[in-house]
């Protein structure tokens, strides 16, 4: 039976705040939404608590408490940047890490993979071990509980401190069944009506009809109630290791003049915002590193005011630095290096208001298109009336580019991709244990169905009757497929985007 662990930096945020400014670890000290004295406190130490002050008040009347309170802004750049530190730090123990996700509410949780590790430490309990003085080592406490489910592992790992270790599925279950609600990540409203029905653990939670939770409480605590019952299989979702931001290149020779050091450094530049910007991602630390042609090397740290995506203001800041360098040998090899953290909406929007396409550059590279290859090898599609999808359109040459329009806002663009011909999928089976494998293990077995959709007639040419269906995948992707009670057979005709 495989292993699972889960490791809880309780109060993560927190944790950040006194990481930063240690000497508050002594004082009572809260992390506040934002650094204003009419600011919400998000998360209190002990030393506050015992104060009176708590989560929800504003800092103006945390400071009424106590004039010795210290607060902070934990931005979401900086968690992000501590997530992926510990994600990395952790795959030392294990590959398989996956850091919860938004949903939980709780940047500090981490589920690991514990399954074969018996070649590389002597016990479970020496590998938790080891994982607890790593992140002490970073400057965290953490609890590690090694069990066998998702859900028993969270719930003991965030109601007990230390290390716990379960030797069966039936202890851990035990344990977790014997967890107060209130150390687990349930809305407060949820909490204060479970206070007041005297709905106090785990066991009492799971006497509660599902049905009801969902229609009173919404989806979220409904789906924690599935997955403290098991009727909700969440298999771990490991998060692949990111890829270096990174990009080199040799040079034509010893260079040491600036200028054409600049010039290949722009070069490199661009292909790494653009990679950032595909990932929603902005610089905020840019490392430049030269190899010399005397076997030395040189690396010089750039960081922007602000987390930004601007060629022109990392180039005028590579500028600066280069003319204040002074190179005894040429450099041979160049490299640069980003640090990132994900774009914020002001950022997003910014980059909506600038788009990168030019529609005079497309229509100039249509055109030497259309000059190679013949009017026919740029086109549009056009709506037709018809009976089948497929007859629904036709292919027509473009010969101007269509004026775009902004999207409105708040409303997403539907892109259904239809495919040439239907593509034949293999029949369902009547016993299907793990659901019907519409498109291979890859996509995993179907998880809903939304339909049908029937589509008839034909009698006029050939007999025609469809049955449509959206059919949604455990990974998450839509499916447009149809059953075709001519031929007795499935066709997958599309997919949903």
């Amino acid at each position: 039976m495989s292993r699972l662990a889960c490791v809880d930096i309780p109060a993560f945020p927190l944790q950040l705040l006194l990481k930063e400014y240690p000497d508050w670890r002594s004082l009572p000290a809260v992390v506040v939404a934002e650094e204003k004295p009419q600011a919400f406190i998000l998360w209190v130490n002990e030393k506050a608590r015992r104060l009176g002050i708590r989560p929800g008040h504003r800092y103006a009347a945390g400071l009424a408490l106590s004039r010795e309170l210290r607060a902070g802004a934990i931005g979401e750049s900086l968690i992000y940047k501590e997530v992926e530190a510990i994600t990395e730090r952790l795959r030392d123990f294990t590959p398989d890490v996956e850091p919860a996700a938004a949903s939980w509410h709780s940047p500090g949780l981490f589920w690991l993979n514990a399954s074969g590790l018996g070649h590389l430490f002597p016990s479970l309990e020496s590998w938790g071990e080891n994982i607890r003085t790593a992140l002490d080592k970073m400057g965290f406490f953490a609890s590690v509980a090694i069990g066998f489910s998702r859900f028993g592992t969270y719930a003991i790992a965030r109601a007990l401190r230390g290390l716990h270790v379960f030797e069966s599925a039936r202890d851990e279950d035990r344990a977790a069944q014997r967890v107060p609600l209130s150390r687990l990540d349930i809305p407060p409203d949820a909490q204060e009506s479970f206070i007041k029905l005297r709905i106090q653990t785990v066991a009492d939670f799971l006497r509660l009809p599902p049905k009801g939770l969902l229609k009173r409480f919404g989806p979220e605590v409904h789906t924690l109630h599935r997955l403290a019952a098991g009727d909700l299989f969440a298999p771990l979702a490991p998060e692949p290791p990111t890829e270096p931001l990174e990009k080199s290149m040799e040079l034509p020779g010893p260079v040491a003049d600036s200028e054409r050091l600049l010039f290949f450094v722009k070069q490199l530049l661009d292909t790494l915002l653009q990679d950032l910007e595909a990932k929603s991602l902005a610089l905020t630390k840019l490392f430049l590193r030269l190899e010399l042609d005397d076997y030395r090397s040189l690396e010089e740290v750039l960081r922007p005011d602000a987390p930004t995506l601007a060629s022109p203001l990392l180039l005028g800041l590579v500028r600066l630095r280069l003319e204040t360098l002074r190179l005894d040998a040429g450099a041979v090899e160049l490299c640069l290096r980003a640090e990132a953290v994900p774009k914020t909406v002001e950022q997003l929007l910014l980059a909506a208001r600038k788009p990168k396409r030019d529609p005079r550059k497309q229509s100039r590279a249509f055109a030497r298109l259309r000059a190679e290859f013949g009017d026919e090898a740029v086109v549009q599609a056009e709506l037709l009336k018809g009976h089948l999808p497929s007859a629904r359109f036709q292919w027509t040459p473009l010969e101007n580019l269509p004026k775009l329009m902004a999207p409105v806002e708040g409303q997403r663009t539907l892109i259904r991709r239809i495919y040439e011909k239907p593509m034949a999928l293999p029949p369902r089976s009547r016993h299907e244990p793990d659901g019907w494998m519409l498109r291979g293990l890859e996509f995993g077995p179907v998880r809903d169905f939304l339909g049908p959709y029937i589509l008839s007639g034909g009698w006029w040419k050939r007999t025609v009757h469809r049955e449509y269906y959206f059919v949604k995948m455990q990974q998450g992707d839509v499916f447009w497929v149809f059953y075709d009670r001519v031929r007795r057979r499935w066709f997958l005709e599309g997919r949903v985007e």
